[in-house]
Protein backbone atom coordinates (compact mmCIF):
# COMPACT_ATOMS: atom_id res chain seq x y z
CA UNK A 1 0.00 0.00 0.00
CA UNK A 2 1.25 3.46 -0.94
CA UNK A 3 -0.06 6.51 0.94
CA UNK A 4 0.34 10.05 -0.44
CA UNK A 5 -0.18 13.12 1.72
CA UNK A 6 1.19 16.37 3.06
CA UNK A 7 1.35 15.98 6.84
CA UNK A 8 4.39 14.02 7.95
CA UNK A 9 2.62 13.00 11.17
CA UNK A 10 -0.21 11.42 9.22
CA UNK A 11 2.23 9.69 6.91
CA UNK A 12 4.03 8.25 9.93
CA UNK A 13 0.68 7.00 11.24
CA UNK A 14 -0.01 5.41 7.85
CA UNK A 15 3.31 3.51 8.14
CA UNK A 16 2.33 2.34 11.63
CA UNK A 17 -0.97 1.07 10.19
CA UNK A 18 0.73 -0.91 7.44
CA UNK A 19 1.58 1.37 4.52
CA UNK A 20 4.60 -0.01 2.69
CA UNK A 21 5.53 3.36 1.21
CA UNK A 22 4.56 6.94 2.05
CA UNK A 23 5.09 9.91 -0.22
CA UNK A 24 4.94 13.50 0.96
CA UNK A 25 3.64 15.89 -1.66
CA UNK A 26 5.90 18.49 -0.06
CA UNK A 27 9.04 16.45 -0.75
CA UNK A 28 8.44 14.64 -4.05
CA UNK A 29 6.34 14.49 -7.20
CA UNK A 30 3.81 11.86 -6.10
CA UNK A 31 2.71 10.92 -9.62
CA UNK A 32 6.29 10.31 -10.76
CA UNK A 33 7.08 8.37 -7.58
CA UNK A 34 3.99 6.14 -7.86
CA UNK A 35 4.76 5.46 -11.52
CA UNK A 36 8.32 4.55 -10.53
CA UNK A 37 7.09 2.19 -7.79
CA UNK A 38 4.57 0.50 -10.10
CA UNK A 39 6.79 0.04 -13.13
CA UNK A 40 5.08 2.89 -14.97
CA UNK A 41 1.54 1.54 -14.54
CA UNK A 42 0.07 3.69 -11.79
CA UNK A 43 -2.13 2.62 -8.90
CA UNK A 44 -4.82 -0.03 -9.29
CA UNK A 45 -7.04 1.57 -6.62
CA UNK A 46 -6.99 5.20 -5.48
CA UNK A 47 -8.89 6.47 -2.43
CA UNK A 48 -9.18 10.26 -2.09
CA UNK A 49 -10.48 11.83 1.12
CA UNK A 50 -9.38 15.48 1.21
CA UNK A 51 -12.21 16.74 -0.96
CA UNK A 52 -10.49 19.41 -3.02
CA UNK A 53 -10.30 19.73 -6.78
CA UNK A 54 -6.50 19.56 -6.58
CA UNK A 55 -6.47 16.28 -4.65
CA UNK A 56 -9.08 14.73 -6.96
CA UNK A 57 -6.91 15.64 -9.96
CA UNK A 58 -3.89 14.20 -8.17
CA UNK A 59 -5.80 10.99 -7.42
CA UNK A 60 -6.70 10.59 -11.08
CA UNK A 61 -3.07 11.20 -12.03
CA UNK A 62 -1.96 8.44 -9.67
CA UNK A 63 -4.40 5.92 -11.14
CA UNK A 64 -3.57 3.57 -13.99
CA UNK A 65 -5.99 3.37 -16.94
CA UNK A 66 -8.99 1.31 -15.86
CA UNK A 67 -8.22 1.74 -12.15
CA UNK A 68 -10.84 2.14 -9.46
CA UNK A 69 -10.93 5.68 -7.99
CA UNK A 70 -13.07 6.42 -4.93
CA UNK A 71 -13.74 9.90 -3.58
CA UNK A 72 -15.06 9.77 -0.02
CA UNK A 73 -15.71 13.45 0.55
CA UNK A 74 -18.01 14.38 -2.33
CA UNK A 75 -17.31 16.40 -5.41
CA UNK A 76 -15.15 19.52 -5.17
CA UNK A 77 -17.17 22.71 -4.98
CA UNK A 78 -20.29 20.88 -3.82
CA UNK A 79 -21.22 19.78 -7.35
Amino acid sequence: MIVVGRAHGRLERARQLGAHTTISTLDADPIARVRELTGGRGADIVLESAGSAATWQLALGLARPGATAVMFSGLPGGA
